[in-house]
């Protein structure tokens, strides 16, 4: 007998029954509520039905930067103890540090610090500070969830939690470079001096490959510069089969400068997996339970190193580069299922087996995101707002009645939550402010959301904060 296929099947029709016979999420109505902890904030509480219950109200983990959320209470560490580029490793040995597990300098494949960037192009006026990362550097283990796995007990501000078999991560992304177009050349030489702008870690000037493309095209892009094994990054505007580029000359468009690329294909390097955007870890060394990972050209759960037997997608994340890019990543191990979104839209699922990852003795958490296991070259990361959950229920306000519509959408922070009522601090974030009318989604914990958005109208102060049906 194929169990495999069968768990898959049981995991898929228990799936439609929880959805069935719990219905989905009915809003009836909203209203604000008065609450004077947080001056500024506005508070609305949503009442109706299918809400299911929740462990607790607030998410495990929602950061601001300078001040993060940890189960529902301000921690406000970051914000005092780091300066506007200071590398994150320096709170290692501190308490009430946010993350115990950030990039630092040395080592085999993290080789990079994580630096806190408190001033420049912030996502919204609501974030005080974000991280940047290069060369293999990340965040991750939230002390907020216990943070390492094999951590000293009385270490931990909160416990690692046994037992929790959902777990909902997301993060704003902003990248230098577009990942999927981002390609080394280990050219044969250069005639000239190309122009690579300010540094080489932004564009420089324009390219052009003459007939390096398909039926003999040409193609064109962006400089980048030298990386540290002497080969030259580039940038396409157009990705396409980049072993078309062997034997072709590289000539900048600014400056003339030319660059030589060898006959061998296997001097041309796009970069891919093993690079990772996130994981998600159950226990130390993902040695049991749930190992999971989201890179920049596949995504799977497994037990072990690679996708194994477990579930997978290829896929790779279209990301706008030098603009903030949503992405989320949700499992359920007790269903076998799992979900990624990029830019408030459902891009995929895939199914797993439960079994391959059952483990009872702890919970996954988010290991880290950012860069990881490989070669990202001269790109640099920003990662805004990284927010995690042990249920994949959450509150979401876009700006289009149909989700698949909306072109903005921004997660909300829940304070508290039952089955028909749900109270929440609103996040502005980068909603159009020129209507200020938006909808509101409620997810249940199987994913399922009302179908249509409820509609509301945000009055912002001066004005007293309110919140109005919209006819």
């Amino acid at each position: 007998m194929n169990t495999l296929g069968f768990r898959k099947i049981a995991c898929l029709l228990s799936a439609c029954f929880f959805a069935t016979a719990y219905g989905q999420p009915n809003i009836s109505a909203v209203e604000p509520v008065d609450r004077a902890e947080e001056e500024g904030t506005q508070f609305f509480r949503v009442t109706g039905s299918g809400f299911g219950d929740k462990q607790q109200g607030p998410p495990v983990l929602h950061d601001f930067g300078t001040y993060t959320f940890e189960n529902g209470t301000r921690n406000n560490f970051q914000g005092n103890f780091f300066s506007h580029g200071q590398y994150m490793h320096d709170a290692n040995d501190e308490r009430m540090r946010v993350w115990d597990g950030v990039g630092t300098p040395g080592g085999n494949i993290d080789r990079a610090p994580t630096a806190f960037i408190r001033s420049g192009d912030l996502r919204h006026e609501d974030v005080g500070a974000h991280y940047r990362m290069r060369g293999g550097a990340f965040v991750g283990l939230p002390m907020a969830y216990g943070g390492d796995h094999n951590l000293d007990p009385s270490l931990r501000r909160y416990p690692r939690p046994d037992g929790n078999t959902q777990i909902y991560v997301s993060w704003w992304i902003r990248t230098e470079f577009d990942p999927q177009k981002h390609v080394e050349i280990q050219q044969t030489g250069i005639s000239g001096n190309f122009d690579f702008g300010e540094s080489e870690l932004t564009r420089g000037e324009r390219f052009v490959v003459p007939s390096g493309g398909a039926q003999g095209i040409d193609v064109d892009g962006w400089v980048i510069g030298i990386n540290d094994n002497g080969w030259l990054e580039i940038e396409f505007d157009t990705m396409s089969n980049v072993d078309r580029l062997a034997g072709k000359t590289l000539i900048g468009q600014s400056t003339g400068a030319e660059a030589y690329i060898s006959d061998d294909s296997g001097t041309i390097s796009k970069f891919t997996s093993p690079g990772k955007y996130a994981r998600i870890w159950e226990t130390g060394g993902g040695s049991n339970g749930l190992r999971a990972s989201w890179a920049l050209d596949r995504i799977y759960v497994s037990p072990k190193t690679g996708p194994g037997d477990a579930g997978s997608d290829w896929f790779r994340a279209d990301l706008e580069p030098q603009a903030w890019n949503l992405m989320e990543y949700m499992i359920d191990k007790s269903r076998g299922t799992a979900e990624y979104w990029v830019n408030f839209e459902k891009q995929g699922s895939f199914s797993f087996d439960p079994s391959v990852t059952e483990h009872a003795d702890s919970s996954p958490t988010l290991q880290l995101v950012g860069q990881n296991t490989g070669d990202f070259g001269l790109n640099t990361f920003e990662i805004s707002e990284p927010y995690m959950d042990s249920t994949w229920q959450r509150v979401i306000v876009a700006d289009s009645r149909n989700l698949e519509s909306a072109t903005s959408y921004e997660l909300q922070r829940p304070l508290r939550w039952s089955e028909n009522s749900i109270e929440f601090a609103f996040t502005q974030g980068q909603l159009p402010t020129d209507d200020n009318t938006y909808y509101l989604f409620i997810f249940d914990r199987n994913g399922v959301k009302n179908p249509e958005g409820y509609p509301l109208k945000v009055v912002s102060p001066p004005n007293p904060p309110s919140i109005e049906s919209v006819q």
